[in-house]
This record gives structure tokens, C-alpha cells and sequence, in this order.
């Protein structure tokens, strides 16, 4: 039994360190397409909230964030036309607002 644990374990090992292996390089790639995202929404985000001149599209504070006011099928792709400028308040009844959308969705769909 020893000898056989032995051999099941080094051989779980080898299948760990290729698997973690190929997770690694395909998280490399994964990451380089968030940085090259992040780098897009930063600038989307800059010409919004130029656009809005740093003011809240639903109150008037100043604006700190930006979000979607709609979405596309492709999440990132939206024009600049779909994005506004929100105060960090107002950006957070939007998403409780979303979030309480989706929670009713969802309990729908399970019963």
C-alpha cells in the first residue's frame, strides 16, 4: 500500500506542476487582455468624464466614476455615447438597483 501511495502521489504531483504549468501561460495571455482592456476603459473613462466635466449625469456632485447606461452584447465594446459620469453614490443606487433586478430575475427563474 505504501509503495503504491507513493507512486499515486509522485504521479499527482507531475500532473499538478503540468497543470499549474499550462494555467500560468494561459492566465498570462487572459492578463495581458485585462491590461490592454484596463488601458481602454482609462481612456473611455478620461473622455466621459471630460464630457461630463467631472459632474454627475444624475445629480450633479462631482463625478469620480463612470458606468454603463446600457450594455453591449460584448462587455467593453460599448461607444463612449453609452457611458456617463457618476458620483460614487449614485454609481452605487445604480448597481443596488441592478443587483435587485437580477435577484428578482434569478428567484423567478428557480421556482
Amino acid at each position: 500500500m505504501g509503495v503504491v501511495g507513493g507512486l499515486f502521489g509522485a504521479f499527482q504531483l507531475v500532473v499538478t506542476a503540468a497543470l499549474s504549468k499550462r494555467s500560468r501561460d494561459r492566465s498570462r495571455g487572459f492578463y495581458h487582455q485585462k491590461d490592454v482592456g484596463a488601458a481602454v476603459w482609462q481612456r473611455k473613462r478620461s473622455l466621459v468624464l471630460g464630457r461630463d466635466r467631472h459632474k454627475c449625469r444624475l445629480c450633479g456632485a462631482p463625478a469620480t466614476q463612470i458606468d454603463r447606461s446600457r450594455y453591449a452584447v460584448e462587455i467593453g465594446r460599448e461607444p463612449v455615447e453609452w457611458l456617463i459620469s457618476l458620483c460614487p453614490d449614485c454609481s452605487l443606487q445604480e448597481h443596488a438597483k441592478y443587483s435587485d433586478s437580477v435577484r428578482a430575475a434569478l428567484s423567478l427563474a428557480v421556482r
